[in-house]
């Protein structure tokens, strides 16, 4: 326990004393102040040190009280009962203070050690759970990882039901990457006599690897070849002696997988590239899962061509109900020959859904729907409402009767009664129309021109 206050105490008193001496001569012992200053060594130590600092203050100061008036004052106070009352009060209350700090101190120690008993008994707890999380993930971790492996399974098979080529061909990518956990990896499409790079995963297009190869060209001319799954092993025998992982040990422009896929069979049209992939994952597992995602992908594929096939032989769009591209193509070219043999007014105008291929199926499908419906009833029986397909522009509309400023009138309406849908998903509408003029030469110089202005 802190006894200092033994000797804090007399010092105090005696700067006081020669505080009252130098300054108050007049009031020996403060007994003319209001507030007597003795009450504020009474208060300094009790909340200090506690009870008996609280009791020894007190009695210091009643003494100091009645010593200074005997020494220095009237004598004459010490006849009145009254007057016994301050120095009383110095004693009483310094006392009941420090009864009082001393409950509020246990208080304090035994709430103190409650705490330290919660504490260490935390601790126990928190090591103990720490056990069991430890044996609790060890557990999950084969839930989690076979949990991981399906979910990723049902997403790509959900991607893959898509008969959309550019959306299937981001799905497989994607969904290849995942599945045998390549780090690098890209899809390469034929064009004419070149493999043409399509979208890539892991990697930039100012990183080494290259944006098309020539048909016979590296791993890829092998795949194309051979018609089936190659990796880097094909070409180095000695392949399990190098560092796959290291660009020092292998050309920039090498592959380390080279899958093939097949739109119609036996016809390669685009192959699958790895070009980085961890040294444990590149063996006959990895070729045989990629073996088994080639043959559902081809399906995919085969499917949606067949799809597209049969709707580019429709007139209407069996979804929208609104008129196919062939059609709305094949009509331009009939009202182009009319303008330009007999000067009649013709107009086209693409309409370009800006944010919606980033939607969801459902929600694409629902703003398409409405979007199709709000055209159709702006426009006359004579204009053609077309589904476009082409560049992610989302609708045509051919415009054979109509002046050029009734078509740009239309034009705004579009735009204004889009607005007033007040859709509930961020897409923006955005159009562009062109003007048949004695200077245009081709329907493609019409087309053209409303592309360029919205892409």
């Amino acid at each position: 326990m802190n006894k200092s206050y033994l000797y804090e105490i007399p010092i105090f008193y005696v700067l006081l004393a020669l505080i009252n001496y130098n300054f108050f001569q007049d009031s020996p012992g403060f007994f003319r102040h209001t507030l007597n200053p003795l009450w504020i060594g009474i208060f300094i130590f009790v909340f200090r040190y506690g009870l008996w600092a609280a009791i020894f203050s007190g009695i210091t100061s009643a003494v100091y009280y009645l010593a200074m008036i005997w020494f220095l004052g009237d004598r004459f106070y010490f006849e009145d009962t009254q007057f016994y009352f301050t120095p009383s009060s110095f004693i009483i209350v310094g006392t009941a203070l420090g009864f009082g700090i001393y409950r509020f101190q246990k208080k304090i120690t035994t709430l103190d050690t409650n705490l330290n008993t919660v504490i260490e008994n935390n601790r126990i707890l928190t090591e103990e759970s720490s056990t069991y999380q430890s044996i609790t993930k060890e557990l999950e971790k084969k839930v989690v990882t076979q949990m991981s492996t399906m979910a990723t399974v049902f997403q790509g098979a959900q991607k893959l039901e898509s008969s959309d080529f550019e959306e299937l061909y981001t799905a497989i990518l994607q969904f290849f990457s995942r599945m045998i956990s390549s780090n690098q990896s890209a899809l390469y499409i034929k064009k004419n006599n070149t493999w043409v790079l399509h979208n890539q995963i892991g990697w930039d297009t100012q990183d080494q690897w290259p944006q098309n190869y020539q048909l016979q060209e590296g791993l890829l001319g092998v795949c194309l070849s051979n018609r089936k799954i190659v990796t880097i092993k094909d070409l180095i025998p000695d392949i399990n002696e190098i560092d796959i992982q290291q660009d020092s040990h292998r050309p920039e422009t090498a592959n380390l997988i080279a899958a093939p896929l097949e739109i119609k069979k036996g016809e390669i049209h685009a192959i699958f590239t790895v070009q980085n992939i961890e040294i444990i994952y590149l063996n006959s597992a990895t070729i045989n899962t990629l073996q088994f995602l080639i043959g559902w992908a081809n399906r995919s594929l085969q499917k949606a061509d067949h799809i597209q096939t049969i709707r580019s032989l429709e007139i209407i769009d069996p979804v929208l109900n609104i008129y196919s591209y062939k059609y709305f193509y094949s009509r331009l070219k009939q009202e182009f020959y009319k303008s330009k043999n007999y000067y009649l007014p013709l107009s086209i105008c693409l309409v370009q859904l800006k944010g919606l291929e980033t939607k969801k199926g459902a929600q694409k499908q629902r703003v398409h729907l409405l979007v199709s419906r709000l055209m159709m009833s702006l426009c006359s029986d004579s204009d053609v409402v077309a589904h476009y397909e082409h560049n992610n522009i989302d609708f045509a509309c051919l415009l054979s009767t109509s002046s050029k400023e009734k078509s740009d009138a239309l034009v705004q309406k579009i735009q204004n009664s889009f607005q007033d849908l007040e859709l509930d998903i961020d897409v923006e509408l955005r159009t562009a129309i062109s003007h048949y003029t004695l200077k245009t030469e081709s329907i493609d110089d019409l087309i053209q021109e409303c592309e360029k202005e919205l892409l």
